[in-house]
């Protein structure tokens, strides 16, 4: 199954997509600030399994992009303040983060779309999930 990853930076952040039974297979990063939209990469990876989207905040990320039907883990750190994550669309929440400390939201992307991943803290959007059918 290939995987599609395009971004459209809205904060730093990072994004890695892995499959389940091998280590990293790829990892798009572009500069970016929190102002700024004009950058934009594409990378296809091949997975079987999970897709995993992994948000460093202060690290720059492309939009995960997944098919309808995928499960899905979004893992979110922020190494600078304690946080808390709220995916709209699925109405999804990391509950309260603590510093530099790693939390998840797992799911079965069953409704297609663009999704704001946004900090409930500073409600600044920091990923978009992008479900294509």
């Amino acid at each position: 199954m290939k995987r599609l990853l395009a971004g459209a930076m809205l904060l730093p952040i990072t994004f890695m997509s892995c499959d389940s039974t091998s280590p990293n297979t790829g990892t798009t990063a572009v500069s970016a600030t929190p102002t700024t939209t004009t950058s934009s990469t594409t990378t296809t990876i091949e997975t079987n399994g999970p897709v995993m989207c992994d948000v460093i905040i202060g690290v720059p990320v492309d939009d995960c992009i997944v098919k309808l039907g995928d499960e899905v883990t979004i893992t979110v750190t922020n190494p600078n303040a304690s946080d808390e994550m709220h995916l709209h669309g699925y109405d999804l929440s990391s509950g309260e983060m603590a510093i530099n400390t790693p939390t998840s939201i797992s799911f079965t992307a069953d409704q297609a779309g663009d999704f704001d991943l946004e900090s409930h803290v500073t409600d600044e959007v920091v990923m978009v999930l992008r479900v294509t059918e």
